[in-house]
C-alpha cells in the first residue's frame, strides 16, 4: 500500500506557548518500501509517525502557506484526513501496525491476551464463536517469535526484548499493509535489537508492507530504502540509503 502525504502542520500549544513541530512536511513512500526517518530529539519524527498512522490529525490551515494547499495523509486510495469515528478506527484496526519503544502492553493481561485482544478488536469479538480461534492465531504468531514458553506471563516478568517481541505480533497479528515503528530498538541491547529488525524485515518481504520507521540508530536507518531527516519539522535529506553510505 503506497502512502503519500501532503503539507502537514503540526503545531501544539504547551505552557501557553505556540510549538511548531511540523512545518509543512510531503512525503511519498511506494508500496512495500521502507523509509527511515531520523532527526534530534524534537524534530517533529514521532509526530509526523502520528499523523501518518491516523493517530493524530494534522492542522486544517497551514498559516502563511495558503498557496500550498491542504493537508493530506492517503494511504492506498483512502484519504486519512477525511476518516472520522468507526471508519478512522477501521482503518486503525484493519491496515495499521504500531511498534513503540515503550511497548505499550497492558499489564493486567498476559502475553497471549495482549497479542489477541488486537485481533478482537478488529472483529469485534470480545465475546464470540471465533475468541477461541484468534486465540489460537495469536499463539500460533507468538510461537513463531520464540514466545510460546511465555503466552501466560504478565508483561512485567519480560524481559525488554520479550516485551518488544509481543509488542511486534500485536502489531502484526492483524496483517497490516501499513507498520509505523517508532524507536522500536531504543530500548534493547544491539543483539537484541538487531531480533526485533530481522523480524520487521522478514515480514515486509513475506507481505510487501511499506514500513515507516523512526529512530536515532545509524544501523537501523541503514536497513531502510530511503532516509529522512527532519530539522525543525523540516524534511532537509531525502535519499536513498546508497546515497547516504
Amino acid at each position: 500500500m503506497d502512502l503519500h502525504a501532503a503539507n502537514l502542520f503540526k503545531t501544539y500549544t504547551l505552557h501557553r506557548k505556540r510549538v511548531e513541530v511540523l512545518r509543512g512536511v510531503s512525503l511519498e513512500v511506494p508500496s512495500g518500501a521502507c523509509v527511515a526517518v531520523v532527526g534530534k530529539s524534537g524534530s517533529g519524527k514521532s509526530t509526523l509517525l502520528h499523523l501518518l498512522g491516523g493517530l493524530d490529525r494534522p492542522d486544517k490551515a497551514n498559516p502563511g502557506q495558503a498557496d500550498l494547499g491542504p493537508a493530506q495523509v492517503r494511504a492506498g486510495e483512502t484519504d486519512v484526513t477525511r476518516l472520522r469515528g468507526s471508519a478512522l478506527d477501521r482503518y486503525r484496526a484493519q491496515s495499521v501496525g504500531f511498534v513503540f519503544q515503550l511497548y505499550h502492553l497492558l499489564p493486567e493481561l498476559s502475553v497471549l491476551q495482549n497479542v489477541a485482544i488486537a485481533a478482537m478488536v478488529r472483529h469485534g469479538l470480545a465475546f464470540g464463536a471465533q475468541r477461541g480461534a484468534q486465540m489460537a492465531k495469536a499463539a500460533a504468531l507468538l510461537t513463531s517469535f520464540g514466545m510460546g514458553h511465555r503466552l501466560e506471563h504478565r508483561p512485567a516478568e519480560l524481559s525488554g526484548g520479550e516485551r518488544q517481541r509481543v509488542a511486534l505480533a500485536r502489531a502484526l497479528i492483524n496483517r497490516p499493509l501499513l507498520l509505523f515503528a517508532d524507536e522500536p530498538t531504543g530500548n534493547l541491547d544491539p543483539s537484541t535489537g538487531g531480533q526485533i529488525l530481522d523480524l520487521l524485515d522478514a515480514y515486509r518481504r513475506e507481505t510487501g508492507a511499506t514500513m515507516v520507521i523512526v529512530t536515532h540508530s545509524i544501523e537501523v536507518a541503514s536497513r531502510a530504502d530511503r532516509v529522512v531527516r527532519l530539522v525543525d519539522g523540516r524534511i532537509v535529506v531525502d535519499q536513498t540509503v546508497q546515497a547516504v553510505g
